[in-house]
């Protein structure tokens, strides 16, 4: 057949080390999806290898060099097809809708294919993350996600290649090529998030390193500076963020997203009023941008100017439909106003859409104790917990409520369920705890705070509660 009659052929181009449990699932996934993948190994010491040559993938040798877009471009060297579509072996494509990607590849080559990620993580504090369905496969992999997007899919051509040793993106070389980006509706899902803190620690150190590289090498790109920013960020070097996030500003000052950024750490170190006006001045260029509007609402009722905040709170919510920390804000700011009946109606949605948030929760027993409303509070809880599946913290929160109003063996009730479902919940032992002291149980009370402790050393409502009771039983004895 000739070329020009024939579909346009597609290629899956990857990069590896040690990814061999990875890629033995998910190759099998992939059928006859693509007709060719590209594999460079960089230097794998386990099967990874072995794996893809049994599902007959071309492999490439590749020294790792610090430089992902140079591992990446050689395997983009050595692909035949029409199209090519990047994935990693830590990544899948949601409802294995990999068959579908071949309706992407068409004749035209003026075209470039965007695509959401989800990265999986139990991180409720990234932006844009939101919890996972019980019926969503992925929730087998972590609690929620947060989205990223990037240009995954586009025309074999001999000018696009990655660019930049890390957070390698092919954007720039499509744009000067005229393609046009286009938003796919095929999701990828991407583990390699969902690690534990040491292994994202680690991580974030390796990145820094490649990051201060590129702006070595690339000192007049503004995403260069911004990327550093963000990693120093990640490991909570904040004054050096803001000097990356500046520098970031200075050769891209009208970026919405870099004044967002930077907004975002002085807020941190306590330059509230400064954080505000440049959130307000990245409003102003993306007006449209509901995460932008709620970020401003948010730093404006974090400095009290609760009137002002509650418009932008609105606005943002109008557009977001899982936003438990925009509820939150607006929470605090219809208390302030005296509105008590809609901070408490933000409050039970904020804790329906994230209901083991302790710092809601608190405010909520806060709340209603100051305000007179426990009975609707009380209520909340128990509809959530109607609602979702077990939850000890809104459990355990529901047993202060029946607390403060006398309600003792209600009280007893929901903290022992508490705590048989969360032992080791150090929070759930330290509200025990202190509930036992109460009763005069002082051994129980004394040997649950020691637990939470011996869980978590730092938990400092622990140590104040023990210090307190040892300081009691002294005075008894003296």
């Amino acid at each position: 057949m000739p070329k020009s009659d024939r579909p346009p052929t597609l290629a899956l181009a990857m990069i590896a080390r040690n990814e061999e449990e990875n890629l033995r699932e998910l190759l099998p996934q992939l059928g006859d999806a693509f007709d060719e993948i590209v594999l460079v190994d960089t230097g794998s010491k386990d099967g990874t290898v072995e794996a893809a040559r049994e599902s007959g993938v071309k492999i490439l040798h590749h020294p790792w060099n610090d430089d992902f877009a140079e591992a990446r471009n050689v395997g983009l060297e050595e692909c035949e097809s029409d199209w090519i579509f990047v994935l990693d072996p830590d990544e899948r494509v949601v409802g294995g809708r990999y068959s579908d990607l071949r309706a992407l590849a068409t004749t035209r080559k003026d075209l470039a294919y965007r695509f959401q990620a989800r990265n999986i993580c139990d991180r409720p504090e990234a932006r844009g993350w939101r919890p996972f369905e019980p019926s969503d496969p992925a929730a087998k992999e972590g609690p929620g996600a947060f989205p990223s997007f990037k240009v995954r899919m586009f025309p074999n051509l001999p000018g696009v290649r990655f660019r930049g040793r890390v957070h390698e993106l092919v954007n720039d070389d499509c744009e000067r090529l005229g393609l046009n980006f286009v938003e796919s509706e095929i999701v990828i899902d991407h583990s390699g998030e969902n690690l534990s803190p040491e292994a994202i620690h680690s991580k974030n150190e390796y990145y820094l390193r490649l990051g201060q590289l590129k702006v070595e090498e690339e000192p007049e790109n503004p995403k260069a500076h911004y990327e550093l920013g963000n990693q120093l960020v990640e490991l909570g070097r904040l004054e050096e963020a803001g000097r990356s996030y500046r520098q970031a500003l200075q050769l891209a000052p009208q970026s919405p997203h870099m004044l967002r950024s930077m907004g975002g750490v002085l807020d941190r170190l306590g330059e509230l009023d400064e954080s505000i006006d440049l959130l307000d001045k990245a409003v102003r260029l993306e007006p449209e941008d509901p995460l932008l509007i709620a970020d401003l609402g948010i730093l404006l009722a974090k400095a009290g100017r609760f009137e002002n905040a509650i418009p932008y709170l609105d606005r943002a919510l109008k557009e977001l439909d899982y936003s438990p920390t925009v509820r939150y804000a607006r929470a605090l700011c219809f208390e302030s106003v005296g509105e008590v009946q809609d901070a408490l109606a933000d409050l039970g949605e904020s804790l329906r859409q994230l209901p083991q948030n302790e710092e809601v929760l608190d405010h909520l027993v806060e709340m209603s104790a100051e305000k007179s409303v426990i009975p609707q509070a009380i209520q909340i809880l128990e509809e959530l917990m109607a609602d979702s599946p077990p939850l000890a913290l809104p459990l355990a929160a529901l047993g202060t409520l029946h607390l403060k109003v006398g309600e003792r063996s209600r009280a007893v009730d929901c903290y022992e369920t508490a705590y048989a479902w969360e032992p080791n919940n150090p929070r759930i032992l330290n509200d025990l705890g202190v509930f036992y002291f109460s009763e005069g149980n002082v051994t129980k009370a004394v040997e649950l705070l020691k637990k939470a402790l011996h869980i978590h050393p730092d938990y400092e409502d622990a140590k104040e509660n023990l210090k307190a009771i040892l300081a009691i039983l002294k005075g008894s004895t003296t």
